[in-house]
């Protein structure tokens, strides 16, 4: 009888949780004959503000809230006019903006020149920064009347205001000799008192007006921004943008929900809402799209076939331009991790053959062919900078490749033995005195069922050389902005999308020194940097600076060309693949643009109707759901108390 009433209570408290659960996690109800689109994200954005955010979870949201001044024609990589309705580019080291007029902010002020101006001046560096922007806003009472500094190391996680270290002045002007422009339109008149923005480079910078379509230099209100300050604008930049959708709400690890901007300058979207909802679990975001619980998604490689197969699912595959490495903490002998060991190129060189490519590449729970191998940090389609002559050691090349026998052999090389014998190698000889396991550390961000499989499958193959390694998942923004700045991860797994079509944005944040962590002796912290890989080689910094100013594409390409023979030889990442671009919309989605960056922009577009499988509610999926977990409770505590390995 005790039994009895103790499992009714089990019973009735799990039960009560679900209910709870569908309080908390039931979509809000929209008007009736609104429509809402549903993305699936693997882990919450960062940030809502676009001068802080180089991350895909925070980008995929700020692009739709907010417009640059240059923009992407849909699905294509074509610039088309945003807030400027043209531009033109002056000899090597100035463009110069026309501003589009009656746009209006989500709180109905009106977009003016000032305001495209403070946007920009605050994504700069703090030392570029104007006087005048200086003068007449952050040290103006009046004007920052809370004294908000935006300042880089201070209000600022991550680094992406490295991207425009180079410019020189950024001001507004009324231009009277307007004419030969890239584009041209109803509102781009000369001389009528509308002031343009010009943008003064301090050297020639060949990727500069690809810099103005990313998502950093999104134009916010001014004012609205003064109001909310960094944490604010951070978390809910409410009539902050321009864009086809305005923030409504972020609960967090929840959702972030946007809402039609009516007034909107470009294309009104024909969605009501859209609902960015984070579900950690793969499996869980597969199981929503097929269920219809949301719409859109990037598809996991490993049921990218069964979601091809089903006929309620529209999919789309094309080659992308992201890459996908493991990297490696060259920066050791800094951080004092495992004696610096892997501050060694040849160490790099051990472990590099250790991973498996091959089945990283083509197999069923891992990308599952929906991509190709990286040979260096710049993708084939910019061909002009790419070497087509880079191959695996096995097919003729330099790349290391899976062959633990080389592996071994490498690190047998360096004195690197098992000393104790209890098959892990030990450091005896790399630091005086120590027999301590070589042991690392494997971090990936919690939801990305890849990489932590990938971690798996490094660590059976590196138990084969000798070497212990823990693999840990964190979230995500603990995973980029806290670990793997401190330098808590040996190795990694990391992606990388390209800010602007350009080779720069493929080598310059990821292998310039200037952007790696820097420790902060205040606060005893780390600030993230892109090169989390703490590259810092004199000669990749010189060639990396060079290019960026030299306008002839040919010396250009050299230089990438030598940068890249340097990295692979240094083994500073393993160069494991450029995945397929891959989306995975429900059939009652039409319109979608599939952008070729990889990211859900345009959804303006988008058109949302009824049909045939349209999903299960997720209130009957909850009580299905806790229906299962009571079952589970009554029928298996003593399972449990056992423990069980996944």
């Amino acid at each position: 009888m005790r039994k009895s009433v103790k499992y009714s209570l089990a019973l009735i408290i799990v039960l009560s949780l679900a209910a709870g659960g569908l309080i908390l996690l039931s979509p809000s109800r929209a008007q009736a004959g609104e429509t809402t689109l549903k993305i699936a994200q693997a882990g919450d954005p960062i940030t809502l503000d676009p001068y802080d955010s180089w991350d895909s979870a925070s980008n995929d949201i700020i692009v739709n809230i907010y417009d640059t001044l240059v923009m992407y024609v849909p699905s294509t990589l074509n610039f088309r006019p945003g807030l400027a309705v043209g531009w033109q580019i002056l000899p090597n080291t100035t463009i110069i903006f026309n501003i589009r007029r009656n746009v209006t902010f989500h709180n109905g002020d009106p977009m003016t020149p000032y305001d495209v101006w403070w946007s920009l001046q605050r994504v700069l560096p703090d030392a570029k920064r104007s006087a005048l922007f200086n003068s007449t806003y952050i040290n103006n009472a009046t004007a920052n009347p809370h004294g908000y500094q935006w300042a880089e190391l201070v209000d600022r996680e991550s680094w992406v205001w490295l991207l425009y270290e180079n410019i020189k002045d950024i001001r507004m002007a009324d231009i009277g000799f307007w004419g030969n422009t890239t584009y041209t339109g109803d509102n781009a008149t000369a001389g009528d008192g509308w002031a343009e923005i010009v943008v003064e480079f301090d050297a020639p910078f060949a990727p500069g007006l690809s810099l103005f379509s990313y998502a950093a230099t999104s134009i916010v209100n001014w004012r609205v921004a003064t109001e909310l300050g960094p944490t604010g604008m951070k978390f809910a930049p409410v009539g902050a943008g321009t864009g086809p959708f305005a923030f409504n709400s972020w609960i967090l690890n929840y959702k972030v929900v946007l809402d039609k901007w009516p007034n909107y300058w470009g294309q009104v979207a024909h969605v009501d809402h859209v609902e960015y909802q984070t579900i950690l679990s793969a499996s869980s975001r597969t199981l929503a799209i097929t269920t219809g619980l949301v719409d859109l998604l990037y598809p996991e490689a490993s049921d990218w076939y069964t979601l091809k197969d089903d006929p309620n699912i529209e999919t789309w595959q094309e080659a992308g331009l992201g890459t996908r490495y493991i990297g490696f903490q060259c920066m050791q002998n800094v951080t004092g991790r495992m004696f610096g060991i892997l501050s060694d190129s040849t160490v790099r060189k051990a472990l590099s053959y250790a991973i498996n490519y091959d089945e990283i590449i083509n197999g069923e729970q891992f990308l599952n062919g929906l991509g190709t191998r990286l040979t260096q940090p710049v993708v084939p389609a910019i061909e002009w900078a790419y070497n087509s002559s880079i191959k695996p050691e096995n097919e003729g090349g330099i790349l290391p490749y899976y062959n633990l026998t080389k592996a071994n052999e490498t690190l047998n090389s360096l004195g690197l033995l098992d000393v104790d014998g209890d098959g892990i190698r030990d450091i005896k000889g790399w630091a005086s005195n120590s027999t301590d396991d070589f042991t690392l550390i494997y971090g990936y961000n919690i939801g990305n069922a890849l990489r932590e499989r990938v971690g798996y499958l490094l660590q059976d193959a590196f138990a084969q050389i000798g070497v212990k390694l823990i693999v840990q998942g964190d979230p995500w923004d603990v995973f980029l902005y806290t670990n793997l700045a401190a330098g808590v991860y040996d190795l990694w797994f990391l992606g990388w999308g390209p800010d602007y079509i350009d080779p720069d944005t493929y080598f310059y944040p990821l292998f310039h020194s200037s952007f790696g962590a820097v420790y902060d002796n205040d606060t005893g912290e780390y600030t993230w940097g892109t090169n989390a890989a703490g590259v810092n080689i004199s000669t990749v910094d010189y060639l990396l600076d060079a290019a960026r100013s030299e306008t002839n594409q040919t010396l250009r390409a050299e230089m990438y060309m030598n940068a890249t023979n340097i990295l692979i030889n240094e083994y500073v990442w393993g160069w494991c693949y450029i995945p397929d671009n891959t989306y995975a919309w429900r059939t009652t989605i039409s319109g979608f643009t599939h952008s070729p960056l990889l990211q859900f922009d345009d959804l303006e577009y988008v058109v949302k109707t009824a049909g045939a499988g349209a999903g299960v509610p997720i209130e009957i999926i909850g009580i299905v759901i806790g229906v299962i977990v009571a079952v589970a409770v009554i029928s298996g505590i003593a399972y449990w108390r056992k423990g069980s390995a996944a």
